[in-house]
């Protein structure tokens, strides 16, 4: 079983493209495979297989997700220059950060066609079999699509691999409606649990399942009641509904989902194949056919340079001034790490550095056993990592309800005290409605529907900051919510924060690194103008060529 879905994941890997990674430049002498070869039922499972070998090969490095940067949370350095300018929303439509997307995202969708076009009439396949196998197929086309149409907007929607160089371009509308379509199909097919390897791992499930796909579709609902599509109570509605089948299916058992008691549990080494709180993840192994890139995780991308990383992205000063203080902000963010060239522990601030953004701890694990701060980066973890890399938590989707309640008008107890949960645990208080200290909940019983839901914005956004994976980063949450111009305008100002008085209230116990305070602003200056068209990354170049319908909606292009 294993050389079949090797040879077939190559064979997908070489459908899309015949020279460069372009979309639309295709040779029908490349495609080496047809639907006919679903000649047994291993045959299905094998697509299956490559279908999530593919998956991993796109998300195992941060450039693939790099709309991140386009929030208020996470930045890059002076010396990532591709990393610095699309954080200022200046784009280049031949860098890796805006084709990478691109042609990743439709490579899982071409496998996810592959299979749904042509599974269903495998000869002896169970309908057990070809619900879960399909039902998978459906989940991560519509995942992607919904990537991707946040990200570029219209697209030349391709349901069944076809070549189409005149192509025209879906409206976001009608590629909305087909994410919710595929969802809802997966959701229908799906199992709840899967109890058998490759499946499921440990108790765990490994594959997509009827709650990721719940728990995606209410955040299609939530994406499609805000900007662009504007659909507003009727969608929050849809959202919060379907959250709460989930909720509910976990709160009688039927799933063992269940919130870690720390916070900091979900990005642990000790807990890297037993991700209770974990929804949906993708699974690396380091030692895949001899460390096999495409397999493994990318483990050095946010590990500060002057510790042996590459620090591709790191996290902006407003955020985290303002993040809550208390153990999840301490999982989030570095106090202080080892400086390799003046070999010793420093405060993320030090001068003698080439960043001065803080760093997130949260891909941070050493070979070994959990992150060390105070240890160079490069001598406890390798530059290709086992790492799992989590998409949709537990804690997300109670966030999901109460801000999609909220926002449609109305206001429960069961969604205040969701709220309280997650903060609860945030502040190191347990994870219970109720305080472990006595102590009153952040968020009281009398909150209002609009209170509800700003709270489960702000939390949500505390809960999932500087992390590129998720299935709604940052930015994701702020473009729905009409809210990153606002920051753009900020960062155009980028005024200096003082940051050192902070840092002495939260680590008093290192105050002999610090000898004064320290101010600073955010390493990228913006040039541009504000428009909404800034919302958009601009189409490849190297597929604009070939389409002419492929003309950017007017995001601001390096020349």
């Amino acid at each position: 079983m294993r050389n079949i879905f090797i040879i077939l994941a190559l064979a997908l890997l070489a459908l899309p493209f015949t020279s460069c990674k372009h979309y639309l430049d295709e040779d029908p002498k490349g495609q080496l495979m047809s639907t006919s070869a679903f000649s047994q039922p291993s045959d299905l499972d094998g697509a299956v297989h490559a279908l999530q070998f593919i998956n991993k090969y796109v998300g195992h490095y941060g450039s693939y997700f790099s709309q991140s940067l386009l929030g208020d949370d996470i930045n890059s350095i002076t010396t990532k220059t591709k990393y610095l300018r699309q954080d200022c929303y200046e784009y280049d439509d031949a860098e890796d950060l805006v084709t990478d997307p691109w042609w990743r995202y439709w490579l899982s969708i071409k496998a996810a066609n592959f299979i749904i076009n042509g599974g269903g009439d495998t000869p002896g396949v169970t309908e057990d079999q070809l619900n879960r196998d399909l039902g998978i197929a459906y989940f991560w086309r519509g995942y992607w699509y919904f990537f991707l149409v946040r990200t570029y907007g219209k697209l030349p929607m391709n349901l069944d691999n076809s070549i189409d160089l005149e192509k025209g371009l879906s409206s976001e509308e009608e590629i909305y409606e087909q994410i919710v379509a595929d969802l809802k199909t997966a959701e229908e097919m799906l199992p709840m649990n899967y109890d058998s390897s490759p499946w499921a791992t440990n108790g765990y499930n490994i594959a997509a399942n009827k709650a990721a796909a719940q728990a995606t579709l209410a955040q299609v609902y939530l994406t499609m009641a805000g900007w662009p599509l504007n659909k507003g109570q009727e969608y929050y509605k849809l959202a919060a509904d379907e959250a709460k089948k989930l909720i509910d299916d976990v709160k009688a058992g039927k799933y063992y989902y269940a919130l870690f008691e720390n916070y900091g549990d979900n990005f642990s080494r000790k807990y890297n194949y037993a991700q209770k709180e974990t929804i949906l993840a993708l699974y690396y192994s380091a030692d895949y056919d001899d460390g096999n890139g495409s397999q493994c995780s990318r483990a050095c991308v946010d590990a500060v340079t002057e510790s042996g990383g590459y620090s591709n992205t790191r996290c902006e000063l407003k955020f985290w001034l303002n993040f809550p203080p208390g153990p999840r902000k301490k999982a989030t963010y570095g106090d202080v790490y080892y400086h390799n060239g003046d070999k010793k522990v420093v405060p993320w601030f030090y001068s003698n550095a080439i960043g001065y953004t803080p760093y997130t701890l949260k891909t941070m694990q050493s070979d070994n056993g959990e992150f060390d701060q105070t240890v160079a980066w490069n001598k406890q973890s390798s530059m290709w990592r086992d790492q799992t890399r989590s998409f949709i938590r537990l804690s997300e989707v109670y966030l999901c309800y109460a801000e999609a309640l909220g926002r449609s008008g109305q206001v429960n107890q069961e969604a205040i005290d969701l709220v309280n949960i997650v903060r609860n645990r945030a502040d190191g208080q347990g994870v219970s409605a109720t305080r472990a200290d006595s102590s009153p909940n952040v968020y009281p019983d009398s909150m209002t529907a609009a209170q509800l839901a700003e709270a489960a914005y702000n939390e949500h956004g505390w809960e999932a900051a500087c992390y590129h994976y998720g299935y709604a980063c940052r930015y994701f949450d702020m473009r729905r919510m009409g809210r990153v111009k606002e920051h753009f305008e900020y960062r155009k100002q980028n005024p200096a924060i003082e940051v050192t008085g902070q840092w002495l209230l939260e680590n008093p116990d290192k105050a002999d690194m610090v000898t004064g305070p320290v101010s600073l602003k955010e390493p990228g200056e913006i040039a541009v103008e504000w428009s909404e068209d800034l919302l958009y990354l601009p189409y490849p170049s190297y597929d604009k060529a070939l389409n002419d319908n492929l003309k950017d909606p007017g995001a601001v292009t390096i020349q």
